[in-house]
């Protein structure tokens, strides 16, 4: 399974719509593909259709008590599936630093799907945070869409020396103006 975070510290850039997108395609193409959404405000699981079903929430994933596969739903596309959020997810953060490992709990959390899908497509909320530490080191790629302008460049330089800090220098990070 190739995992593909679309992630920028900055909001509103085109993060849901290009991980929907990304995963649409590679499901289009034949390749079973989950979209997790990682961000609480669920525009991608808004606009896939999907709802997340109670008790599923990021504390509940983060503790072990569900799998990520039991939150996959099926879309109005061939092998797309999609992995719901819900406002809880605002709280993943907090979830993740209880627990030991806090580092690498999104590789555990994903681990399931490893045989059940081709790709993992990440929609994850702004910012730089425990989340999106964990999202970068599970990612095999970080799709990162910015705007053509001068905040989303100094973001770039940000989030390159940040990864620089972290010894990430094997993450493919793969910008795109939006």
């Amino acid at each position: 399974m190739r995992i593909i975070a679309v992630s920028n510290i900055k909001g509103g850039v085109g993060k849901t719509t290009t991980a929907v997108n990304l995963a649409y395609l590679a499901a289009a193409s034949g390749r079973p593909t989950v979209l997790w959404d990682l961000d609480p405000q669920a525009a991608a699981t808004y606009l896939l259709q999907g709802t997340a079903a109670e008790g599923t929430g990021s504390k509940q994933l983060v503790s072990g008590k569900t799998s990520l596969l039991d939150l996959l739903t099926p879309t109005a596309h061939s092998d797309l599936y999609l992995a719901p959020a819900d406002f809880s997810y605002r709280n993943f953060d907090l979830h993740i630093d209880d627990r030991k490992h806090r580092t690498s709990r999104l590789l555990r959390i994903v681990r399931p799907l490893h045989d059940a899908c081709e790709f993992l497509v990440m929609d994850c909320p702004p910012g730089i945070s425990l989340l999106s530490e964990n999202v970068l080191r599970a990612a095999d790629a970080v799709v990162v869409p910015m705007l053509p302008a001068p905040l989303s460049l100094r973001m770039l330089d940000q989030l390159r020396a940040f990864l620089e800090r972290e010894g990430w220098r094997d993450l493919r990070l793969l910008p795109f103006f939006s």
